[in-house]
């Protein structure tokens, strides 16, 4: 019964190759995550795809590392572990945080919680990939994020992968300015890895057999042209269409219609100003902390519709209430082709 098992879990390469573009779904989310925080580019390369086991692997891991869960329900049901040494969780946290990289071995409390976003944006980026890909409704969610022993781990991996088996892909994110690769492991089970292979495998195959159909085979012979006096289609006379040159004035468009849009509701803001931060400015803001934006006080606020701004005023206050005295605005004609 055990070689029976055995035999059902042996992947082919084709099978491996499609669990591969799954893997790649997951690392290219989470390079995109780093060059948005860091502001680099970032390119990810998988390496080997192995089975193995969840003891094995365990043996693998002596030092401390950081461990992201997410849990993918919907179109895809199951664990992903995203696996990395804990020196590397410090270079991918002070690049999150556009530090310099200290070449430290310890995360912080501060980067674990900047991990922690990141992973939570990977699983936000993986949930879109593979929704896009599948066409099915996917939720990837990080369901738990430590910085730990692996082997301290037991009960996590022993909830994910309760067969002992496991499918892992060895990942490095090649980072601009960087000069080592950061090495990500992601882990997933045998039956996880059999979804994987029916749904990347499916898909392929429905890409063959569209590029099949539009592209003519070469053993078709070239159509015999038709002898004369055959049942051949009378030819249709056609004729080139010449459209008016639109003068000056079509650029105006017709007012006469505008009263059919005068009920239609646009959302309105008033934007006192704006300002740029660091994730670690975010992360440090509390109550009591003062934001600096980039207008004067003396300086006019901006009257925005749907994101463009057609006036701008003076603050005021009405019966306890905030509004807008309009100090300048745009014509009429102006605010309707803005919005």
């Amino acid at each position: 019964m055990p070689e029976k098992s055995e035999e059902k879990n042996e992947f082919t390469e084709t099978d491996l190759n499609n669990i591969g573009n799954a893997f790649n779904t997951i690392v290219a989310a989470l390079a995109k995550v780093i060059s948005d925080f860091s502001g680099k580019k970032s390119e990810s390369l998988i390496l080997l795809i192995v089975q193995s086991t969840r003891e094995d692997y365990t043996n693998e891991k002596k030092e401390n590392i950081v461990l992201a869960q997410l849990n993918c329900t919907g179109g895809l049901n199951g664990d992903v572990l995203l696996i990395l040494q804990e020196e590397d969780g410090v270079k991918l946290a002070e690049l999150a945080q556009q530090q310099e990289l200290s070449g430290g071995a310890s995360v912080d409390e501060m980067g674990q919680d900047v991990l922690k976003e990141v992973f939570n944006q990977v699983a936000g980026e993986t949930t879109s990939n593979f929704t896009a890909i599948i066409g099915q409704e996917v939720t990837c969610s990080l369901a738990q994020f430590k910085v730990s022993k692996l082997a301290d781990e037991a009960e996590a991996l022993n909830a994910s992968f309760p067969d002992d088996s496991i499918v892992k892909a060895g990942m490095n994110l090649n980072i601009e300015g960087v000069s080592s690769p950061v090495q990500v492991d992601s882990i997933v089970s045998v039956a996880f890895s059999e979804q994987l292979i029916n749904i990347f495998g499916e898909t392929k195959s429905e890409e063959a057999i569209v590029e099949a159909e539009q592209t003519p085979e070469e053993s078709e012979e070239p159509e015999e042209p038709k002898e004369p006096g055959g049942n051949v289609e009378a030819e249709v006379p056609v004729e080139q269409v010449h459209f008016d040159s639109l003068s000056a004035g079509g650029k105006r468009g017709d007012m006469r219609n505008i009263n059919l849009l005068l009920d239609v509701s646009l959302v309105a803001s008033i934007e006192l100003g704006r300002t740029n931060m660091t994730v670690q400015e975010i992360l440090n803001l509390g109550g009591g902390s003062v934001i600096e934006l980039d207008k004067l006080a003396s300086e006019p606020v901006d009257f925005l519709i749907n994101g463009k701004v057609i006036a701008r005023g003076e603050v005021v206050v009405i019966d306890d209430k905030f509004g807008v005295r309009v100090t300048d605005i745009a014509d009429a004609r102006e605010r309707l082709e803005s919005i």
